[in-house]
């Protein structure tokens, strides 16, 4: 504390409060940003789509060629088939630096490999000094196991419509050596869900015994079934239904015209169909209201009456 003395009195400097300065006061914010610049998925890690890395590559050398002015890179929107093969030919190498040592690697010295022109690990065969044939039979080694491996094999597998080991293997060896083919492809294409899904096993049902009224020596229409069908318009623009009675025993529909749907009608075509296959034992139908309707009509009818009836006449 200071303190002045003027005209005979005591002064104090006032002292500011702490934490509203600090409050008040202006932050400093740090930020840092890491750069590895030692990344080896940088080529590969923004899609599963082996054609589409490739020529993301090939846009990249393109760009490249243009940045260092040198004469030969294409031009335009569209890429050009060289700048698509470069692109690829340079992933393989990228993937072969990755996984060899070189041409006397233990995984492939006993191979009899090679290194071309262009610094691509390939594989002596027959046809290595014919001048006509490009990478068509000569094939660059790639390993078992590496991301570029599994993206080339599901890309390939989804444009060939979901082929198996053995119809995959056959086009990937056109160009290239997979160690380990057979297994690389199996363990790729037991994660597609695709195939999984298709070649999941199904589940099976026991096929159910049908009832005793299905299968026991009956007349023709004993038991019977009835639906309505429709709607059907005539000549005149009157809409009428069908109603179809099915025999539970055999092969047999009758077939009956309902000028509706309402109880009545139905009443009229089950009368005209007694009339001609005689009565039945058992008739099924749904809960339709026609349905119900009929069966409670059936419900009121004094049964012993008409009997006694029918056996006077």
């Amino acid at each position: 504390m200071v303190e002045f003395a003027t005209r005979g009195m005591a002064f104090r400097e006032p002292m500011p409060d702490e934490d509203v300065v600090m409050q008040e006061r202006r932050k400093n914010i740090v930020s840092s940003l890491l750069c590895k610049g030692d990344r080896d998925d940088w080529y590969y890690d923004f899609s599963n789509d082996y054609y589409k890395v490739v020529r993301v590559l090939a846009w990249i050398l393109r760009l490249n060629g243009c940045r260092k002015q040198r004469s030969g890179h294409g031009k335009g929107k569209m890429l050009q088939c060289r700048e698509i093969i470069l692109g690829e030919k340079r992933i393989i190498r990228y993937v072969q630096k990755e996984a060899f040592g070189g041409l006397q690697d233990e995984t492939i010295a006993s191979l009899d490999p090679f290194l071309d022109a262009e610094g691509i690990i390939r594989l002596k065969t027959r046809i290595t000094d014919r001048a006509d044939v490009g990478d068509f039979g000569i094939h660059a080694v790639l390993p078992s196991r590496h991301p570029i491996v599994e993206i080339l094999v599901l890309s390939t597998h989804v444009k060939l419509c979901h082929v198996g080991v053995q119809g995959l293997l056959s086009p990937l060896r056109e160009k290239f050596c997979i160690l380990k083919g057979r297994k690389s492809i199996g363990d790729v294409q037991s994660k597609c869900v695709i195939c999984r899904r298709l070649d999941a096993k199904h589940i099976i049902v026991s096929q159910p015994t049908l009832a005793d009224l299905r299968v026991r020596d009956a007349a023709v229409f004993e038991t019977t079934g009835v639906d309505m069908a429709g709607t059907l318009f005539l000549r005149d623009g009157h809409k009428v239904w069908l109603c179809l009675y099915t025999c539970a025993a055999y092969w047999a529909v009758h077939l009956e015209l309902a000028s509706s749907l309402s109880t009545d009608s139905l009443i009229r075509t089950f009368r005209r169909f007694v009339a001609r296959r005689e009565r039945r034992a058992i008739v099924y139908s749904e809960n339709g209201t026609n349905f119900v309707g009929i069966d409670n009509v059936f419900g009121h009818l004094d049964w012993e009456k008409i009997s006694k009836h029918c056996a006077i006449e």
